[in-house]
């Protein structure tokens, strides 16, 4: 007769001989739950064996997916905005930023915005962690 020719995946097995169910090779919950056939019980060295090659596969994917994407050049009129300095002159007095700061850290009118943290604490302590940090640093507590 006829010989048929050995199959090029190999069958695995727990250490009782049992086949290994696919799904529980590959660490993923069998659809089959406890009517499942085959094995859950998959050797470390299978995990581990499966785990590098599941990993170089997620390689080779995400560098297939990177060298799809293509290339974007920045145009000269956007490089020229990027590379400007980020100073903005605005109109103070329509858009009065420094009093609307003062008015929400209740500043005195001769207190800087740079001693706010020098200011001692009065009731509850600041929400901003940097805030509360710099006082804790210049001993207001």
């Amino acid at each position: 007769g006829e010989q048929s020719e050995p199959s090029s995946t190999p069958t695995l097995v727990d250490a009782n001989g049992k086949a290994l169910c696919s799904h529980a090779i590959w660490g993923r919950r069998c659809r089959w739950g406890k009517s499942c056939s085959f094995s859950h019980e998959v050797p470390l060295e299978v995990v581990a064996r499966y785990r590098a090659r599941a990993e170089v596969q997620i390689a080779k994917t995400n560098a297939l997916w990177l060298a799809s994407v293509p290339e974007v050049g920045v145009p000269p009129w956007l490089e020229e905005i990027h590379a400007s300095p980020g100073a903005f002159r605005y109109d103070t007095l329509r858009w009065p930023l420094r009093e609307a700061i003062a008015r929400v850290f209740e500043l005195a009118s001769a207190e800087e915005l740079s001693q706010l943290h020098t200011r001692p604490l009065a009731g509850e302590p600041p929400l901003c962690p940097t805030l509360l940090r710099a006082q804790a640093v210049t001993g207001h507590s």
